[in-house]
């Protein structure tokens, strides 16, 4: 590891310095940080004491090239912090206290940008290099343009939206402080702010680095690490392909939020794997699903596959529309999907609800939903552990058709549902047929 792996404390000045450029890669999420967070920067950075070094966290970095003395790293942990940065960089340059003061706009400029030198043939290069570069170029780093609001109204993007709320949130900030103490706060960041750095030769190391450290912003998740992998120029090699299929990943988690988009992993994982996870999540995707018989292959296929899963989980759980078309059906099943997912807290059945709906679409879908119901609440009263809970679904999954399958009826034929299936036991060694539809395309397997 040590031959891979470089590491060093530098400050503000030495960070940002000509040999050193940045880039936030495709498989991260966009700017994030909230008002809290800024805050919580800038007022530590106000009240710290000036006669100490300032410690702004650790930086997890993948080295992906170095020539001629000069250093471009992806950021794996960090990017919230030094985004964030820049844009305070930016309003120090832009302020007041600086407006007679070229020079010293001119140094914090060369912070956030390389200057452009025509005789040496060098064109100018942002220090940090981010995903949504129009918003970033033009509130950030084009002087003066943390200052004009002429188009606030009508920002192009969340992303400008993202960076107009820090400028305005540090501005603010800045302005209740005198002339002095913006030009020492200045100073203070630039030469008593430090950072560590931990700069890995490939992303796995960088990776496993990330997985032991702890950063003030939000961390790379699992997920995350599958999306850079299923984005990597190796899968995707076109450039144009994965600026799409990365701009469809944030576009299918911003529909359905971040915590149900993780969810949806896991349900995934649930309905390839069909049994309990031998590793997180990550090793699960990697080593038993991608690529494998039945499953996607990496890449687009993979991201396809997500969109439709992300599209059914929407319909089924957070919108609960998925049987809106059907005047028989729509209203009983908004109320039991409304209930099941405001009380039901444990997950598991979900997979399996999502698995039905996408092998055999919504004629039948009520009907599993009231035995997927009686599952769930006989595993409440009997207090059946977690794993045992989850074995119930995912042993069902792997084990074969009995010999006389059940045949679902329409729920415009049915009653309530809830004799459904009742003849044969739910715990107790015997099949349970709600996870198992007679159905001759099956061929004799379970779905």
């Amino acid at each position: 590891m040590a031959s891979n792996l470089t590491s060093n404390t530098v400050n503000i000045d030495k960070l940002f310095d000509k040999q050193n450029f940045f880039k936030i890669p495709d498989y991260q999420r966009p700017f994030s940080w909230d008002i809290d967070n800024l805050s919580d920067l800038i007022d530590d950075l106000i009240t710290a004491p000036r006669d100490a070094d300032y410690f702004l966290g650790t930086l997890v970095l993948h080295t992906v090239s170095t020539e001629r003395g000069v250093h471009v790293y992806d950021v794996v942990d960090g990017q919230q912090r030094l985004t964030s940065l820049c844009i305070l960089l930016a309003c120090l340059r832009d302020s007041h206290a600086f407006t007679d003061s070229s020079d010293v706009r001119r140094q914090i400029q060369e912070k956030i940008q390389q200057e452009k030198q025509s005789l040496s043939g060098i064109p100018a290069r942002n220090r940090l290099r981010v995903r949504d570069l129009a918003a970033f170029d033009k509130v950030v780093i084009t002087p003066g343009g943390t200052r004009d609001n002429t188009e606030i109204e009508r920002a192009i993007g969340n992303g400008e939206q993202k960076y107009r709320t820090a400028v305005e949130l540090f501005h603010r900030r800045l302005d209740s402080l005198s002339h002095p103490e913006v030009v020492n706060l200045a100073e203070f960041i630039v030469q008593r702010c430090v950072v560590v750095y931990l700069a890995a030769s490939s992303f796995e190391e960088a990776f496993r680095l990330f997985t032991v450290v702890n950063d003030r912003g939000r961390q790379l998740r699992r997920i995350d690490v599958l999306k850079a992998n299923n984005l990597a120029p190796h899968v995707i090699p076109d450039d144009e392909d994965r600026r799409h299929y990365a701009e469809k990943w944030e576009a299918m988690e911003e529909k359905v939020g971040e915590k149900s988009f993780e969810e949806i992993f896991r349900s995934m994982r649930l309905v390839y794997v069909q049994e309990k996870p031998q590793g997180d999540l990550l090793k699960e995707f990697e080593n038993r699903i991608l690529g494998k018989t039945g499953a996607p292959s990496p890449g687009e296929d993979f991201i396809r596959k997500l969109n439709d899963f992300v599209d059914l989980y929407d319909s089924l759980f957070i919108s609960i529309d998925y049987l809106a078309d059907d005047p028989n059906c729509s209203a009983k099943f908004e109320t039991l999907m409304s209930a099941m997912v405001a009380e039901f807290n444990a997950n598991e059945w979900r997979a399996a609800v999502l698995r039905f709906a996408e092998k055999f679409g919504k004629s039948t879908l009520y009907k599993f939903l009231l035995a997927i119901e009686k599952i769930f609440l006989t595993h409440w009263v009997q207090g059946v552990r977690k794993d045992e809970r989850y074995s119930t679904y995912t042993e069902r999954y792997s084990r074969a058709l009995p010999p006389k399958a059940v045949e679902f009826e329409r729920c415009d034929n049915a009653d309530d549902g809830r004799q459904f299936g009742e003849a044969s036991p739910i715990a107790g060694g015997e099949y349970f047929p709600v996870l198992y539809v007679g159905d001759a395309s099956l061929d004799g397997r379970p779905y």
